[in-house]
């Protein structure tokens, strides 16, 4: 059995005895390693305290109430938007849609391999031009296979991200989910 695993089995067993998640560090590591010595482990096999603090986020989440709500949400901007079935209305949109790209000299690669970017849109860029299927096509130069890619409003009333599915360079357009 893996480290981790005898850590998170500790916790759990601290958990149904009604232990506190709001316990203390100093405390949790102590009563974890009575536990661990409770279940077999020498004096040698209790972590240090380095290693305990490398497993602690993941600890503190085990010890959460499971009937407690941690996330909460609410409806988004993009529920509401729609598609519309007009074929001259959407050539219209796509002429408009041209109008508005993202800015090719303000793309941010945030990460060094992992390739995930990151990009404040121009506040009179709209959302609904932000989701069009161009809208990153300046940036098929950049972009690769599997990249991430983060979109925020400049004032910060949105934001969304993409996975680049695909780009076609001879075509000079990037397809994202």
């Amino acid at each position: 059995m893996s480290f981790g695993k005898k850590l998170a089995a500790a916790a759990i067993k601290l958990k149904a005895e009604g232990i506190s998640p709001g316990i203390r560090t100093v405390e949790l590591e102590k009563r974890i390693a009575e536990k661990l010595i409770e279940f077999g482990s020498g004096r040698g096999e209790i972590p240090s305290h380095r290693t305990f603090l490398r497993h602690l986020d993941d600890l503190r989440a085990l010890l959460q109430p499971a009937d407690g709500t941690l996330w909460h949400f609410r409806d988004d901007a993009a529920g509401s938007i729609s598609g519309t079935d007009d074929a001259e209305h959407q050539e219209g949109k796509e002429m408009e849609a041209r109008r508005f790209q993202s800015d090719r000299m303000s793309m941010q690669d945030t990460t060094g391999s992992s390739r995930a970017w990151l990009q404040v849109v121009k506040w009179d860029h709209p959302l609904d031009e932000v989701l069009s299927s161009g809208y990153l096509d300046t940036h098929y130069l950049a972009f690769r296979q599997g990249d991430k890619v983060e979109l925020q409003a400049s004032d910060f009333s949105w934001m969304c991200g993409f996975i680049v599915v695909s780009v076609n360079r001879s075509a000079r357009t990037v397809n994202t989910l």
